[in-house]
């Protein structure tokens, strides 16, 4: 089934960030091809902390501000999988945080562990999340449009 247009727009982030989660995790860029992103550690943590700004947090305010409290009160599976997304929201926050505090020879496993955290919470919203999102749509329970979630890009 395609994804509901609503929630597009989180899609093409979630991609985006996997991304991200995939660089993160191999140490490096994702392919021989991948240029963007920088070889060396300090780098990445760099490349890292930028796209926390200026693409994740936002991403994550979307999801706090406007989809999770339309979902709210749909079903008690929805709200569990919210609280679960929420804990990994801060989590995550809280860790690229202390990244800033690692010396070099740690930093590097701390990525790692950070991006297969950020793919483990994009699977489950993708995976989970919002094929339940889409039911209750589908139901009239939940009303999105997907300009509510283009955030800047609009």
């Amino acid at each position: 089934m395609p994804r509901n247009p609503a929630l597009i727009p989180l899609s093409h982030d979630h991609h985006d960030a996997l991304l991200v989660a995939l660089r993160l995790k191999k140490g490096g860029p994702s392919s021989p091809h991948d240029t963007l992103w920088p070889i060396e550690p300090t780098q990445q943590l760099e490349a890292l902390l930028r796209f926390a700004e200026t693409e994740l947090y936002p991403h994550f305010l979307l999801e706090e501000e406007i989809l999770f409290p339309a979902s709210i009160n749909k079903s008690v599976s929805i709200d569990l999988l919210i609280a679960s997304l929420l804990e990994d929201h801060s989590a995550m926050r809280a860790s690229l945080k202390m990244l800033k505090t690692y010396n070099p020879e740690e930093v590097g496993e701390r990525m790692r562990l950070f991006g297969e955290s950020l793919e483990k919470h994009i699977r489950r919203e993708e995976r989970e999340l919002f094929p339940m999102i889409e039911e209750q749509i589908a139901l009239g329970n939940i009303i999105l449009e997907k300009e509510q979630l283009l955030g800047d890009k609009s």
